[in-house]
């Protein structure tokens, strides 16, 4: 070959050493997920996947006790709900003593319950109770720093119902009775505390978030358009104005007071005396039983002891109810509803009143 039939001749790339194909370069797609093994991504799907595959499972074998919750309490399903029995009577006919537990954070809504939320169980199991001709007395296990105040009272209300219906209903304070959980166990016949508990809190509160200055620095400014001057009243976007916070101090003022009257009703306390307590303070169980707050200190088998002398029976069969699973607390310890309530309310621009024990 000349040098000029060289040069005319077209220049070839070198191929792989060795020849054969040249190496497999994965696409956009493969190439994340080549990179998310790498990383050690399947570490952390891949138990999260079992998890899930295991909670669906055990939703369809063990489906949920208390459904069909549609209305306030009078329509919740639970006409026969599973019971664990703790204890056998020592007569045969003898009657029942129901046990209770209201745990965690008491959210809910007040209509269209969904059969999840702790305010929904805690109400189908006293409900069921109260349908119960065997059942004569009720300890409600509380450990609780609260929550939203309308759930609290529409719980109130049901140990108000029960007691009613001549069942005794003694409330046991495990290692927290404050706030809402109090508001719930002021309707109860007697409140037994450990000796370890918190009680108190007696208080209502407003929890809000003021983010002006962070959405300056983001650049990022609200613009709402009202038909009304105060329908934003509590806006997360500004300052509160002078009328907007006598408006909101005066709705707390005034569920306050109703938080006093139940108070001083369920424990037979003046009411002057029953404000002096509800500053929002936080009481050890000797103060409590001193200021008439509760009646007793003691465990949970002191509370069922007490219930079985208010009833006038001794050996009663004492038996739990069976709480349906659910998903939310295989992954969280607890159920959604009571895991975000406090931020969701917060970053709300409606205020909602809470009764609830803030340091929890």
């Amino acid at each position: 070959m000349t040098v000029s039939q060289e040069a005319a001749a077209p220049r070839r790339e070198p191929g792989p050493v060795g020849g054969g194909k040249p190496p497999y370069r994965p696409g956009g797609l493969a190439n994340f997920l080549f990179g998310c093994l790498g990383a050690g991504c399947a570490m952390v799907v891949l138990p999260f996947i079992l998890l899930l595959t295991f909670g669906l499972a055990l939703s369809l074998f063990f489906p949920s006790d208390a459904t069909n919750v549609t209305g306030v309490f009078d329509s919740v399903s639970l006409t026969s709900p599973r019971e664990k029995v703790l204890r056998q009577g020592q007569d045969g006919d003898s009657g029942s003593l129901a046990i209770v537990s209201l745990r965690g954070e008491i959210a809910g809504q007040g209509s269209g319950l969904s059969g999840d939320s702790l305010l929904a169980q805690v109400a189908a199991e006293l409900q069921a109770a109260g349908r119960d001709p065997l059942v004569k007395a009720v300890v409600l296990q509380i450990d609780s720093p609260g929550g939203g105040l309308t759930p609290s009272d529409l719980l109130h209300q049901e140990i108000v119902r029960l007691r009613r219906q001549d069942k005794v209903v003694v409330a046991w304070a495990g290692s927290l009775m404050a706030s809402g959980g109090y508001y719930v166990a002021a309707g109860a016949d007697a409140i037994v505390s450990s000796p370890t508990a918190i009680i108190g809190s007696i208080g209502v509160v407003i929890s809000r978030f003021q983010v002006e200055g962070l959405l300056d620095k983001l650049g990022v400014k609200a613009e709402p358009v009202l038909a009304g001057r105060l329908k934003d009243l509590g806006s997360p976007f500004r300052d509160l104005s002078p009328e907007e916070r006598t408006i909101l101090q005066d709705t707390v003022d005034s569920a306050r007071q109703r938080f006093v009257e139940v108070v001083a009703e369920g424990r037979h306390l003046t009411l002057p005396a029953t404000e002096d307590l509800a500053d929002g303070r936080i009481f050890t169980p000797e103060q409590a039983k001193n200021l008439g707050l509760v009646d007793q200190i003691g465990y949970v088998d002191d509370a069922i002891d007490l219930a079985e002398a208010l009833v006038g029976e001794k050996g009663l069969r004492v038996f739990t109810y069976r709480r349906p699973f659910a998903l939310a607390s295989l992954l969280y310890g607890t159920d959604l509803d009571s895991f975000l309530p406090w931020l969701r309310e917060s970053l709300s621009s409606a205020p909602r009143l809470a009764a609830r024990w803030p340091e929890e």
